[in-house]
């Protein structure tokens, strides 16, 4: 089956969701059955801010804004963006960010983050759009109001996205006065607070304009540069070290040598300033313990694992309108495999051969059983060699048909 590589996006309605197709292709059964829609391979392209402004275009239900593609076409949707919005999306463009959307709130207290990132216009552009998510303004927050933002962030993701956070301003002074261990400890009640500590990505320190001075939130210039990074380099490499350095920005905590062994042990990336490079990011980790599986704590392997989660959702809604039978559990089967065998070619996954490297199920006696299927129940799974041959992660989706 080919088809060609396009993006399909899920945007939020009130009654509930529209799949916004750029260009899908088609399934032609031998039989003359009608052709059927096939899901689009899913890149780390796309980042969601929540943030306070007024949008100047028409927006989505819950104030989404977006697809955002420039500077200038942000400033052109949001007016009265808060100083963390506006220097965020600055930075996402300047290092290389692509699409951006943006959940507009009346103001950045915790109570009213909370609610947006709870609300109904994030669920679905996590679920089978955004990537990275992020609000700019959390290191303004401090104790139990960060937590419970930070905690709402990883509730979102939904183990669909990562959640980049900016640390709290006032820990960030603490580590400067001292040493790295406000950080830590700081990441150690994230992690036993947080619903997926691997789904998290906790920096060192904000920003600052390199020329300005002003503050800018570390999450829109790393955000950029993830972007940047998978579109020039692959999903392989790590957003990360002396080649891939951040543009017009400097760190606010530049962290020595010293710091950087606890600080890699608790899961915290730390920014460098490094003579002749500029601000770098040192690291590739995410939130999770860093004695536990690559598969948990390696940002890139995640972000993987998110990508192939995102497709099996788009694979699912290929056929939500078809009925619960062989012929579409096929589709999905097909849309997978064709999708994941692309993956091979390229190295992401690991083997010999493509069967090697992935398997795909769906279909009664594998992933579902016969009262799944009279109850409207459709899933899938797979497995996937990202982090050596042989080495199998398991991903499972289930979605409900509409017939």
């Amino acid at each position: 089956m080919n088809r060609p590589r396009s993006r399909i996006l899920i945007i939020p309605l009130a009654i509930g969701l529209v799949l916004a197709v750029s260009s899908i292709a088609t399934t032609t059964p031998a039989d003359g059955a009608t052709a059927q829609p096939t899901a689009a391979p899913q890149d780390t392209a796309v980042a969601l801010f929540v943030g306070s402004g007024r949008a100047q275009a028409a927006v989505g239900p819950g104030g989404v804004v977006g697809p955002v593609m420039s500077a200038e076409q942000f400033a052109a949707s949001v007016s009265s963006p808060s100083d963390a919005l506006q220097s965020a999306a600055d930075g996402f463009f300047a290092n290389g960010g692509s699409t951006l959307f943006v959940v507009l709130v009346s103001d950045e207290s915790a109570a009213a983050l909370v609610a947006a990132l709870a609300a109904d216009a994030v669920a679905p552009l996590v679920e089978t759009g955004a990537d990275l998510l992020a609000v700019p303004a959390l290191g303004s927050l401090d104790g139990p109001d960060y937590v419970a933002v930070a905690a709402a962030l990883g509730s979102a993701t939904e183990l669909r996205a990562i959640a980049l956070l900016d640390p709290p301003t006032s820990v960030v002074q603490a580590a400067m006065a001292s040493d790295p261990t406000p950080l830590v400890e700081l990441a150690d009640q994230l992690r036993s607070t947080v619903p997926d500590p691997s789904s998290m990505v906790l920096y060192s320190s904000g920003l600052v304009d390199a020329v300005s001075g002003a503050a800018v939130p570390a999450v829109g210039p790393m955000a950029g540069l993830i972007v940047a990074n998978d579109t020039a380099n692959g999903m392989t490499t790590p957003a990360a070290g002396l080649n891939l350095p951040l543009t017009g920005v400097e760190p606010v905590y530049a962290v020595s040598n010293d710091s950087l062994d606890p600080l890699e042990i608790a899961g915290v990336d730390p920014f460098r300033h490094v003579v002749g490079y500029g601000t770098v990011m040192w690291g590739d980790r995410t939130l999770a313990a860093a004695d536990g599986a690559p598969e948990s704590r390696l940002l890139n392997v995640r972000m993987i694992m998110n990508s192939i989660q995102q497709t099996m959702s788009l694979a699912l809604l290929s056929v939500v309108f078809e009925p619960n039978d062989s012929f579409a559990w096929q589709v999905v089967e097909q849309s997978l495999s064709t999708y994941l065998t692309g993956l091979w070619a390229e190295g992401v996954l690991l083997g010999t051969s493509a069967a090697d490297a992935f398997t795909v199920e769906c279909g009664i006696g594998t992933t579902m059983t016969v009262d799944d299927v009279l109850n409207g129940v459709i899933a899938v799974q797979v497995q996937v060699a990202i982090t050596a041959p042989g080495q199998y992660i398991e991903l499972s989706n289930t979605g409900e048909m509409a017939t």
